[in-house]
């Protein structure tokens, strides 16, 4: 089942630094289906936290559409649309009220989407589904690591029960193990909860161990699309096998340092 379908999205800004036109998103289309982990890779400034953004209700697009369960989903969204998407940002920290403890942050969104049962209870259950013990429903965020920051930032996004979650760049700020800690917990999120995924990374690694399709985006376009497989084990374009080529060598200067 189809459960995103995004169409010819075009997303333009001024630049300061320039003062150009600057087209971030350029006829942008793909479709997300029902249990599906969507990757969308590019390097920096390719456009796809701008797509992210777009879908996630953050940005309003200059033209096209984003069409939730085959609903067009109009700018700004309502309330209805944030129970079906959530989105996950790169740096967790900075996401959350420092003034507020993790077990507040839950149980306030838990109140505001009106969760008919014990909401303390509730969020015990989100910090148990993405590996935090029942003690840091009392902590701030400040006293948490990145990674503990980022699987609360999941649970948050978890408490609405959305079906399709987006995550962008959610790994870039941490540490390689931290990283595949993060990727195991959504490959598991996967199977309990059946949620579909949309994957904002600049991160082949990490793509090709979560995605089932991967979509490479340059210059505000996509250029590539296919399953993981076909992307990335035999790509179309020069871009695509440049960006592989980087990872390659990123690698082997890894293997010579140890």
């Amino acid at each position: 089942m189809e459960l995103l379908k995004v169409e010819n999205l075009d997303k333009s800004f001024l630049s300061s630094k320039h003062a150009k036109l600057v087209h971030a998103v350029n006829q942008v289309s793909f479709t997300v289906n029902s249990g599906e982990f969507v990757a969308l890779v590019g390097e920096s400034g390719s456009g796809k936290s701008t797509v992210a953004q777009i879908i996630a209700g953050l940005t309003p697009a200059d033209s096209g559409a984003v069409f939730l369960r085959g609903e067009r989903a109009a700018y700004p969204y309502f309330r209805e649309y944030y129970k079906f998407l959530q989105m996950v940002f790169q740096m967790p920290v900075d996401s959350f009220d420092p003034r507020w403890r993790i077990g507040k942050v839950l149980e306030t969104i838990l109140k505001r989407f009106a969760y008919p049962g014990n909401r303390r209870m509730r969020a015990a259950e989100l910090l148990s589904m993405v590996g935090l013990p029942l003690a840091y429903l009392d902590k701030f965020p400040a006293q948490m690591s990145g990674g503990e920051c980022q699987r609360a930032a999941l649970a948050r996004a978890l408490a609405v029960g959305p079906e399709l979650l987006i995550c962008d760049e959610i790994t870039s700020a941490l540490d390689v193990s931290v990283q595949a800690q993060v990727i195991d917990l959504l490959l598991q999120l996967k199977e309990k909860t059946k949620i579909s995924l949309l994957f904002i990374s600049h991160d082949l690694a990490l793509v090709q161990g979560i995605s089932d399709r991967v979509l490479v985006m340059k210059d505000g376009m996509i250029v590539e699309s296919g399953s993981t497989s076909e992307v990335l084990g035999a790509p179309r374009t020069a871009y695509t096998r440049q960006l592989i080529q980087s990872l390659i060598t990123i690698e082997d200067a890894e293997k010579e340092s140890r």
